[in-house]
């Protein structure tokens, strides 16, 4: 499973995180766009490693990341 391009134990945190922000009422809109956004740094770090899991993650790919958005204007 880990040479997957997304790990499925990511796809459960993301859930779970998603309902929780939903459970805590936030707006609509703010669930949106923290979805999106997951989604997006997901594919960037498939995009940049081959796969991604949450044992793989490094601060490096964050700060790439916000690099990377930056650069693109999202």
């Amino acid at each position: 499973m880990e040479n997957m391009p997304l790990d499925e134990s990511v796809k459960k945190w993301m859930n779970l995180f998603i309902n929780q922000i939903k459970g805590l009422n936030y707006s609509k809109n703010t669930i949106f766009t923290y979805n999106q956004q997951l989604l997006v740094f997901f594919d960037y770090c498939v995009e940049n490693t081959g796969y991604f899991s949450l044992k793989t993650i490094k601060p490096m790919h964050i700060t790439n990341f916000f690099t990377y958005i930056d650069d693109i204007n999202i």
